[in-house]
């Protein structure tokens, strides 16, 4: 068994060392890690992010084919499981997420809801376990300031097929968001490097290749933080919620999603007024909209070989004339 558990802990380390496409493939395809997760008894084992909080993962056995090849394999395969929030003794919500980092969630899907506007308006926050299970399956928070009303009929703005229209959409968003600081103090070499970046904060996605990925970067691609979940909105609301439980000023800072960002994404990261959001993938038109309005950068396509910058690249320096030239303009700082 010693010797099982060194060789998992190489081939684990080794993973993430090399994060070249080639490898990556081979250690999912092959299942090294899937395999390394249980034991000789088959019990299963749980991998710990670097991050708080412990992230379950749940082994299968499926049958693998391969042309004219059958055989069973073990198979990590993320948790998914209710997570129900209270807010002053009422279900505010009820979330299907990634277990881990509850009180984040809970935090961040509150500041994003506008039921608070920092963590002083949380008097008391607790957890509560589910029932005949080791994962957090309510999070209760108890905010002075928040009518029984607002939590019986929360914000309408949540989801792509929500009720209102665009343009009133981006009217609430103007109220309700800052503007992102208008500095320039950004570097383009950065941004090349952050989705290997991410990548290589993303643990559980290594594994299972399941969940969405939210990180944090300060303006010299230093990663601050990266939160995980099978949900692209609750990993980003877990993001929003670390930032705020541990007072990081995001005003300085890149936001990199490896999902696409939607109306919604742009919102919530507007809301602590994070000056640049990137994505590998494409963004949608009301999202552009939104970015633009709040004088927020967004790149999108973003892989080595090249991206697009959206909106407001004057924050790194580049000006775009009416017929197309593009210059640089002189950045201070």
């Amino acid at each position: 068994m010693l010797i099982e558990c060194q060789i998992a802990f190489c081939l684990h380390v080794f993973y993430y060392v090399c994060s070249c496409t080639r490898c990556q493939w081979f250690f999912r395809r092959k299942n090294f890690l899937g395999h390394c997760l249980t034991n000789l008894s088959g019990r299963q084992m749980r991998v710990s992010m670097k991050q708080p909080g412990d992230i379950p993962i749940v082994v299968h056995t499926p049958i693998w084919v391969e042309s004219d090849r059958y055989s069973v394999i073990e198979n990590p395969v993320c948790q998914e499981i209710p997570l129900d929030i209270w807010v002053n003794g009422a279900v505010y919500a009820t979330l299907m997420r990634t277990p881990g980092l509850e009180r984040e969630l809970a935090v961040g899907l509150c500041f994003t809801d506008d039921l608070i506007t920092s963590v002083e308006d949380i008097q008391e926050i607790s957890c509560e376990r589910a029932d005949d299970s080791a994962s957090i399956g309510k999070v209760c928070l108890t905010l002075p300031g928040v009518r029984a009303q607002d939590v019986n009929n929360p914000s309408p703005v949540k989801s792509s097929s929500g009720a209102l229209t665009p343009r009133q959409r981006l009217d609430d968003l103007r109220r309700h968001s800052p503007a992102a600081a208008s500095q320039p103090t950004f570097d383009l070499a950065v941004i090349p490097d952050l989705p290997e970046k991410l990548n290589a904060r993303q643990v559980l996605r290594s594994q299972c290749g399941a969940t969405h990925g939210a990180a944090l970067f300060d303006r010299h691609g230093t990663c601050l933080f990266c939160a995980e979940d099978v949900g692209r909105h609750n990993g980003l609301d877990k993001l929003i919620g670390y930032v705020l439980l541990n007072h990081i000023d995001p005003r300085d800072t890149l936001l990199m999603l490896s999902s696409r960002a939607s109306f919604e994404m742009i919102q919530k990261a507007a809301k602590l007024a994070i000056p640049v959001i990137a994505s590998v993938s494409a963004p949608t038109d009301l999202a552009l909209q939104a970015a633009e309005r709040l004088q927020c950068t967004y790149i999108s396509f973003l892989h080595r070989r090249g991206y697009f910058i959206y909106t407001h690249p004057w924050r790194f320096g580049l000006h775009a004339d009416e017929t197309g030239q593009v210059s640089h303009l002189v950045v201070d700082g």
